[in-house]
């Protein structure tokens, strides 16, 4: 990611060693390292070199002093779903560097079948004109790069959907049977590319933690993580991140020795008079 105005060159050479050399700009790597200046080469899509370069190496050589030259940010907790089947050009995250969405909370683009997805297509063909012809993370993802996208994108899968799948909206624990076809359709999810568990517990913890942590168990077996999106605010946020962990079944992670993590949340500080 470039940021800054920049003067280009392009070199009439079939013979150039790469694509594109930017020269000369501030470098920031991601390491957490200061900036440095430098140059950075290009070739096929891929970064191929970070020095000192010859512009002329380049086909085309972008002049970057005084520029940043930077990996692009990634955006952790977004509901970019259905507006990247929209509109893919995405400019309001790229114009801020952002090349990597996270998608996906306690409603995920999958798994989705039966009452379930009949909700999912009407909802969003109301709210968003987009038909879902869609019903595993492998068919959103096709349907996103065949509509064409300028950012990346990866997504969790959220229990409380697949619960809602398997079990349907009554509230009630999951049968044994019931608890191994969840497992499945977390399995199926992590092997098409899901990054691991995405819930959303706003008032309190999950209503049946167990279910939770064997689905997590199945996610860390993909390297898979567990995040949530906390939803209260003040005082309760140690009771909150209590619950979230399902109470004692989460306490500590030593049931499933997943990685949790929060997306956000927000937390008013006490006054001096207390």
């Amino acid at each position: 990611m470039l940021y800054g105005l920049q003067d280009s060159i392009e070199w009439e050479t079939e013979m150039a060693q790469f694509d594109i050399v930017i020269h000369g700009g501030r470098l920031i790597d991601g390491t957490g390292n200061p900036w440095f200046y430098g140059d950075l080469a290009i070739k096929d899509g891929k970064i191929a070199s970070i020095g000192r370069i010859n512009p002329e190496s380049g086909q085309r050589a972008i002049f970057a002093k005084g520029d940043v030259v930077t990996p692009g940010y990634i955006d952790m907790h977004t509901h970019s779903d259905q507006p990247l089947i929209a509109d893919g050009n995405a400019e309001s995250k790229v114009r801020q560097g952002v090349t990597l969405d996270i998608i996906g909370e306690s409603e995920t683009v999958a798994p989705l079948e039966g009452a379930l997805l009949e909700e999912y297509r009407l909802e969003h063909r109301r709210r968003n004109g987009i038909e879902t012809d869609w019903s595993t993370f492998t068919g959103y993802f096709e349907k996103v790069m065949n509509g064409g996208i300028s950012i990346n994108v990866a997504s969790g899968v959220s229990p409380q959907q697949v619960k809602r799948v398997v079990v349907g909206f009554d509230e009630r624990p999951a049968s044994a049977a019931e608890r191994e076809k969840m497992n499945r359709f977390v399995a199926q999810a992590m092997e098409e590319g899901a990054l691991g568990l995405t819930a959303a517990w706003h008032a309190r913890g999950p209503e049946y933690p167990d279910e939770v942590v064997d689905m997590a168990k199945v996610a860390r077996r993909y390297g898979g993580y567990y995040g949530v999106h906390l939803g209260s605010e003040g005082f309760d946020i140690p009771t909150r991140l209590c619950n979230i962990r399902g109470g004692g079944c989460f306490r500590d992670g030593c049931k499933t020795r997943r990685s949790t993590r929060r997306f956000h949340n927000s937390r008013r500080q006490r006054s001096a008079k207390g």
